[in-house]
């Protein structure tokens, strides 16, 4: 065991200990689904992860060829409900894009989003025979086994520090008149994912869909709303909800180095309900504004210099 214990240890011996053993055919490396398997005195050991091309996890950070499908136009399949601006799926136009990216182009990027939202919108996608068998063929196609089982706990990691980011920074502004909403733009159909103090300005709940931004994917592809996220005028500029609701807005675009733009962080505060507050209403605000609510880290006390 100490002998063991040594070579284990030192690098050296290790790798001469593991040729020797490849040669004289006593230690055999396999390749099998993927894995890595040391096979040793007929048992299987050491499994390890291959970054193979036939599947794609987000943690892998591999650069990932292709165009969103919001880019390719008449593929989207996101329509707009007449005479409103509420996101619906185009259930035709997800099976000709369907067909598109599986027979006619190459685009693993735009498979991604497809399959995206045919996964978590799978109750607005009816469930047939023939669509499994083309479906699975794109996933196929693409290599996609393990993003289609993995999308929505990967969709947790991509966000996961935002959702944190919403509850801490909204719970710090409660009852001023601010919210803050976490947007996915990988699905419109549901697209807050994340929100605090919505109550306070927009109405607007967990997994409502997305509004106006929709209307940037639709009519032009989502170029003009990348673009418009790119200028510096998305700090602290005038909105309005409504006619006669104006809101302070800030939107921040959320990257990926992979999948490009997948998220927006809206921050809104109500300028009609602070412009029309009274001198109670403004005591309450000053106090909501100013109130504190947690327990000062040991750090930050000692830290404290003198005035």
């Amino acid at each position: 065991m100490k002998i063991i214990n040594e070579i284990l240890s030192t690098p050296i011996l290790l790798a001469m200990t593991t040729l020797l053993l490849l040669v004289t055919g006593i230690l055999l490396i396999v390749l099998k689904k993927n894995k890595l398997i040391f096979v040793f005195g007929g048992k299987e050991y050491g499994i390890k992860d291959l970054d193979t091309k036939d599947d794609i996890s987000l943690s892998r950070r591999r650069p990932i060829d292709g165009r969103r499908l919001f880019e390719y136009e008449g593929y989207y399949p996101i329509d707009l409900e007449p005479g409103t601006q509420i996101p619906s799926l185009n259930r035709q136009t997800f099976l000709k894009a369907l067909s598109y990216f599986l027979n006619e182009v190459d685009d693993k990027m735009a498979a991604m989003d497809l399959i995206y939202l045919r996964e978590d919108n799978k109750r607005l996608i009816p469930i047939r025979p023939d669509f499994e068998k083309t479906y699975n063929k794109l996933i196929k196609k693409y290599q996609l086994q393990d993003y289609r089982e993995n999308y929505d706990s990967d969709t947790k990691i991509l966000f996961e520090n935002y959702f944190q980011l919403v509850k801490d920074l909204g719970k710090t502004l409660e009852g001023v008149y601010f919210e803050i909403l976490l947007h996915n733009v990988r699905n419109p159909l549901k697209s807050i994912i994340a929100e605090y103090n919505s109550n306070e300005v927009s109405g607007r709940k967990l997994y409502d869909p997305s509004t106006r931004f929709v209307v940037q994917y639709v009519q032009d592809q989502g170029k003009d709303l990348i673009e418009g996220l790119k200028e510096g005028n998305k700090v602290a500029y005038p909105k309005k909800f409504t006619k006669s609701k104006n809101v302070k807005a800030t939107t921040t675009p959320l990257y990926h180095e992979q999948l490009g733009l997948i998220g927006i962080l809206c921050f809104n505060i109500d300028i009609n309900k602070v412009k029309k507050l009274d001198s109670l209403g403004l005591a309450e605000f000053i106090e909501n504004y100013i109130k504190t609510t947690g327990t000062t880290p040991k750090f930050e006390m000692d830290n404290a210099p003198d005035d």
